[in-house]
């Protein structure tokens, strides 16, 4: 697989109007025949964009708000989380090894560099009681929701 340096297709994928050459000529030719001729390309049916940025999962019971960040080979050093108006920010930095970055890679999947995710969390969430913990490679954050800081109906007389 290539990884894609320019930021413009860079862009165009992450907005996901960019998905490859195999889908520009699915009607007119044979994917085989697209495939082979485009090979060479820098942005070839087989280009793949790889990102450090985490996945995260958002559950919740009746207690508490439960954010998940995958960050294998991260230490907790290097993450920074932030509740500020409602919004989670995990952010942080993924750094290559020095002897990473001497080798010469003939594949490499692994994504490196600064990231961070931002998500909505509702209202009743409170901060206050928010506890955050890191264990293989996971990131788990755990938050309270706190019933006083729920919408409140007022009654019109």
């Amino acid at each position: 697989m290539k990884k894609i340096s320019n930021p413009i297709l860079l862009t165009l994928a992450a907005l996901g109007l960019f998905t490859g050459t195999s889908s520009l000529f699915a009607n007119d030719w044979p994917p085989t025949l697209s495939m082979r001729m485009f090979d060479d390309w820098p942005w070839s049916a087989r280009t793949e964009v790889v990102t450090a940025v985490p996945a995260i999962n958002v559950s919740e019971t009746s207690k508490e708000y439960t954010v998940r960040a995958e960050l294998p080979g991260m230490r907790k050093e290097d993450v920074n989380i932030t509740f500020d108006g409602g919004m989670l920010t995990i952010s942080g930095e993924r750094k290559q090894s020095k002897d990473e970055k001497d080798a010469s890679y003939r594949m490499q999947e692994s994504a490196y560099g600064a990231f961070s995710r931002s998500i909505s969390l509702p209202r009743d969430a409170d901060p206050a009681q928010a506890k955050a913990e890191f264990k293989d490679g996971e990131l788990i954050i755990t938050m309270a929701k706190n019933p006083a800081l729920q919408p409140k109906k007022i009654m019109i007389r």
